[in-house]
């Protein structure tokens, strides 16, 4: 659960689920999206907000995290060079790690970048795009700026599983 809380005194506290908090964020996400200096403080905000207690990942240094995840990625891609792909490919968990990362520097990726990223064919790569857009994993957003292209983003959901995965992981050495 997530409290909200007003600076103005007179107001109750409101308490979210998980579920209205990921909802909340996505709304305002969709009200402020040309307001990207509000949008990323608004929503480091309710991300901060909506990590439940239990979450191994609580306490933990989201840079720690994501260096985690590099490493994984990077471990991936070493292997190509000495196995061929088709023995370790994993074209969603690749796409989850690239979305990952991208997220913490703060960047976007579209789908033909993330096809590129992680150098799977195109039809697979959309298969498996669907997939996680199912699993509410991922989610896909027009480029207000260029028709012909769509971004991928984590959903708050992705985000919590990543960061709870890694926050077991093995730190890097």
């Amino acid at each position: 659960m997530a409290a909200l809380r007003s600076s103005d005194s007179s107001i109750e506290p409101v308490t979210l689920s998980p579920a209205d908090a990921a909802e909340l964020a996505r709304l305002l996400t969709l009200l402020i999206r040309d307001q990207p200096d509000i949008a990323a403080e608004i929503l480091a905000s309710l991300r901060q907000m909506a990590v439940p207690q239990s979450d191994p990942s609580a306490g933990t240094d989201r840079r720690k995290l994501v260096l985690r995840a590099r490493t994984a990625f990077s471990e991936r891609k070493r292997r190509w060079h000495f196995f061929n792909k088709i023995v370790f490919g994993e074209p969603a968990w690749e796409m989850l790690l690239a979305l990952y990362i991208t997220d913490f520097a703060g960047g976007r990726q579209t789908i033909s970048k993330l096809v590129d990223w992680v150098d799977a064919p195109r039809t697979t790569a959309s298969r498996w795009i669907d997939y996680l857009e199912k699993e509410a994993l991922i989610e896909r957003h027009p480029d207000p700026n260029d028709s012909r292209s769509v971004f991928v983003d984590l959903t708050l959901k992705a985000k919590r599983k990543l960061d709870g995965y890694f926050a077991l992981a093995e730190p890097a050495h």
